[in-house]
């Protein structure tokens, strides 16, 4: 479209220059959003003394040894730290082909330690089907413990005890992006509850699952944790265009000769089985959403952002010329 502007009087229709210079900015750049791929990992491994000389292990002041930290913003982890007094603690973050997070995790107490494990993995996703969809994801897990006695919480951590926690989580990118950015360490991720282990209801949680260990008898387990009802109690439903955050978090706790192993892998998966195109019960079949969903969250790009910044200023300029004019 081409705007004429007459010197006598500036003679324009004020939305024909809004929409132009709208237009530019789009027509300008083909392909309006980029993915900006938003992910990593955060890891701790602590080691606490818990002499025989008490009942139950649970955190105090003193320190063994200082905690271990790993990963960071942008990064999966692989930790095999050496530790104290006949414990050890391995946590490794890794992303498969569909780019969803796969968590390793074990801690195992020495014979008067209380060992732990935490880590984290997050990362961003675009919707890019062309029809509304009832999302779902589900966790396999597959883990050891020596046993997880069941107590009064925070009392509960028992000598022998391997014990595990895990959540499964969909959050909002600008609730992410707003706690990390490329500059975050392993430290800043780890320590970060609200994104690691968030709550429904809190700002910008989508949907949350999880599963602990407690009262679990010694043996191997295998759990699946299903992911698909909002935190608003409806199905997580995601238009075309939409981008949202997948957190896995896994602890892992070990008390004086107990063991908590899930280095069998904690791997995160589209339940397409359970992913429905919106408002009916038609599963939208095997392979659907790793063709549809993207990695990376859909914002626009530097360029696109440059030119209707730019657009929107050539609209306003034209306007006070105008009133000048008058």
């Amino acid at each position: 479209m081409r705007i004429s502007f007459k010197a006598a009087g500036w003679l324009y229709t004020r939305s024909a220059v809004s929409a132009a210079a709208i237009a530019l900015a789009f027509a300008a750049a083909p392909g309006a959003a980029a993915a900006e791929d938003v992910y990593g990992s955060g890891a701790v491994v602590t080691n606490r003394p818990c002499p025989t000389s008490v009942t139950t292990c649970v955190v105090g002041a003193a320190r063994l040894q200082p905690h271990q930290y790993f990963g960071g913003y942008g990064q999966g982890l692989s930790a095999n730290p050496t530790l104290l007094g006949g414990a050890s603690g391995a946590a490794e973050v890794t992303f498969s082909d569909d780019y969803l997070p796969t968590v390793r995790l074990a801690a195992g107490a020495g014979a008067e330690t209380r060992t732990g494990a935490s880590a984290t993995a997050f990362r961003s996703f675009t919707y890019e089907g062309e029809a509304a969809i009832d999302f779902a994801l589900e966790g396999l897990l597959h883990f050891q413990t020596t046993g997880d006695q069941a107590g009064p919480q925070g009392a509960n951590e028992f000598a022998g005890d391997g014990g595990l926690n895990v959540v499964l989580s969909l959050l909002r990118v600008s609730t992410v992006t707003a706690a990390f950015g490329p500059g975050a360490s392993a430290i800043d991720i780890i320590s970060n509850s609200g994104i690691g282990f968030p709550d429904c209801g809190a700002a910008g949680v989508i949907a949350v699952g999880g599963f602990n260990s407690s009262g679990l008898a010694a043996g191997e387990y295998h759990q699946s944790i299903g992911l698909s009802q909002s935190c608003s109690g409806g199905a997580i439903r995601l238009n075309p265009g939409d981008s949202f955050v997948v957190v896995a978090s896994l602890q892992a706790i070990s008390n004086r000769n107990g063991l908590m192993d899930a280095m069998n892998t904690f791997h995160v998966v589209y339940d397409e089985e359970k992913t429905v195109f919106a408002g009916t019960q038609d599963s939208v079949g095997a392979g659907f959403l790793s063709r549809n969903v993207a990695v990376g969250a859909a914002v626009p790009e530097p360029g696109v952002w440059a030119l209707m910044v730019g657009g929107f200023g050539f609209a306003g300029h034209a306007l006070r010329r105008r009133r000048l004019a008058v």
